[in-house]
């Protein structure tokens, strides 16, 4: 709940005809820290209303960054050209993007985005090195070449596979792939 007080500031630039969010005058601090909290419960609740309410509030973290992002506003792409997974995630106060080898992601649970033990996908474990040598011979297995990534609902993603199978992934799965933590695993 807000309480917008009514002033004599906020009556005056009405009058002038320039909002007080835009006036900004140093005497109206208690009424434009009502607009600011009003703003960041609207867009709190526009921001759920686009991608749905959840009844867990997942969230992850990043080695490099101590803020934590809802596993809810993830968003997954391909990059058509290197056949990498791109990864963004949403906070409140930023937003964190990741590119995923796609191996990573197939070599991964689908549902909880726990890494398969076994994994034939797996065999680089998805780590780049500063250089790597192409050959002529050089053949991407199709089990690991994305060729479309599709959204879900608000469930997760839908990758189809250069082997013609098409899985879908939470969004759990691939916050997962992208090197996000959740507290238990800490």
């Amino acid at each position: 709940m807000i309480e917008l007080p009514m002033s004599l500031c906020m009556s005056d630039c009405n009058d002038d005809g320039q909002p007080l969010s835009l006036a900004r005058p140093k005497m109206a601090s208690s009424e434009l820290a009502a607009y600011e909290r009003l703003a960041r419960l609207l867009s709190g609740e526009l921001l759920k209303t686009f991608y749905g309410t959840t009844e867990s509030s997942e969230s992850v973290k990043f080695n490099d960054s101590q803020e934590e992002f809802s596993v809810t506003s993830v968003d997954l792409s391909l990059d058509s050209m290197t056949k990498e997974f791109i990864v963004r995630l949403y906070s409140p106060s930023g937003a964190l993007q990741k590119r995923v080898v796609a191996a990573q992601l197939r070599a991964r649970d689908p549902r909880t985005g726990d890494i398969i033990d076994g994994s034939p996908f797996l065999h680089d474990k998805g780590e780049k090195t500063a250089v790597h040598v192409h050959k002529s011979k050089d053949r991407v297995s199709p089990s690991i070449e994305p060729n479309g990534v599709e959204r879900k609902g608000r469930y997760g993603f839908a990758v189809k596979w250069g082997d013609g199978a098409t899985i879908i992934y939470s969004k759990k799965s691939v916050a997962r792939a992208a090197g996000g933590i959740h507290d238990d695993q800490a």
